[in-house]
Order: structure tokens, then C-alpha cells, then sequence
């Protein structure tokens, strides 16, 4: 666990001087210090990686996109709740299905080795969680707030979680036209 922790934030740190250089070279338009970038160790010598980055340089409207991401993450789709959130009255008082989709990026390499359910994130402990936030905890106005509340759960039970995504769908929202659901996704990092 302790080497998991430290190859976890030796590439972050390695991510993150990447990612200046390269903003550095956005801003300034000088090339990055090659002898520097090559100082750094490959990412792809780390066994546990934080997933897909994205750096936007606000001066240039340019986007800088530093993958570090094996694409490991536990997915649990469709989970689908009765409650009672929303701004209006009537949804307080009817209450309406929410579907929430979670995608979990954490290392899945140690589970997949050793078939062993202590090296990975339970995900019926997940559940339980989402469950607690949508269908049992308090009451919201905004699926923002559920969906954060999600993700700060999440990351609180599990330190393994190196990021989450988090759709919340309210399918039957009531509008004036016709659609699928109205809802929010959220990426958040550790």
C-alpha cells in the first residue's frame, strides 16, 4: 500500500512537471527544456497511473492533454433510485427515478494478479454509498450537489480512487418538450 501510494504520487509529481513544461511552452512559445523532459522518468514505468489530464492555458486558448491513464477503473452503470431532490414542489412532494452512472479509475493490476477482493474497491460497498447519498441521506435542489456529494464520499471510504466520474439522469424531468433525461456528469481528482 505505502509503495502503491508513493509510485502514485511520484507520478503525479512527474505529471504535473510535464504538464508546466509544456504550459510553458504554450504561454511563451520557446521549446520545453528537452534535457529536462528527458531527466524525467518515463511515465510508462509507473504501475499505477492517474487517469486522463487536461491543461488549458487561458492566455492562449490552447488545450495541453497529458494522458498518464492505463484506462483501469471499476464502472457500476445504471444504478437506479427513487427520490425526492429537485427545485420544484412537485418533485418534492411526487419524487421521481434517478439513474447514476460511476466510473472508479484506480489500479486494478494487483486484483487482477491476485484474485483478491482486499486488492481492489468493493463496489457493493460503492453502491451502499450511492445508495445512502440519492435514495436515504438528505434531500437536494440540484443533481450537482448529489453527484459531488457521490464523488466526496467516495474518495473519503476509498484511498485507492485516484479519480471518479459521476453522471446523475433524472429521465422523467418534467420540461415542455420531449428528451431522454436531463442530468449532470462530474470528473473529479484526487
Amino acid at each position: 500500500r505505502v509503495a502503491q501510494m508513493f509510485r502514485s504520487c511520484a507520478l503525479r509529481l512527474a505529471t504535473e512537471a510535464r504538464g508546466a513544461l509544456l504550459r510553458n511552452h504554450a504561454t511563451t512559445e520557446q521549446a520545453p527544456n528537452a534535457s529536462l523532459l528527458l531527466s524525467l522518468p518515463p511515465l510508462s514505468s509507473f504501475a499505477f497511473r492517474s487517469p486522463l489530464r487536461t491543461y488549458a492555458d487561458s492566455n492562449t486558448k490552447t488545450e495541453i492533454i497529458t494522458k498518464t491513464s492505463t484506462g483501469d477503473c471499476i464502472v457500476l452503470k445504471g444504478l437506479t433510485f427513487f427520490a425526492r431532490h429537485g427545485v420544484l414542489e412537485e418533485e418534492a412532494k411526487l419524487g421521481q427515478k434517478f439513474v447514476v452512472d460511476v466510473k472508479l479509475y484506480c489500479c486494478l493490476e494487483a486484483a487482477g494478479k491476485t484474485d483478491d477482493v482486499s486488492a481492489t474497491v468493493d463496489y457493493s460497498e460503492v453502491y451502499k454509498q450511492v445508495k445512502q447519498v440519492v435514495q436515504e441521506g438528505k434531500r437536494y435542489n440540484l443533481v450537482e450537489s448529489v453527484a459531488q456529494d457521490i464523488v466526496s464520499n467516495v474518495f473519503e471510504t476509498f484511498q485507492q480512487v485516484e479519480a471518479i466520474k459521476v453522471r446523475v439522469k433524472k429521465p422523467q424531468v418534467a420540461l415542455m418538450g420531449e428528451l431522454e433525461y436531463s442530468g449532470v456528469q462530474i470528473h473529479r481528482f484526487r
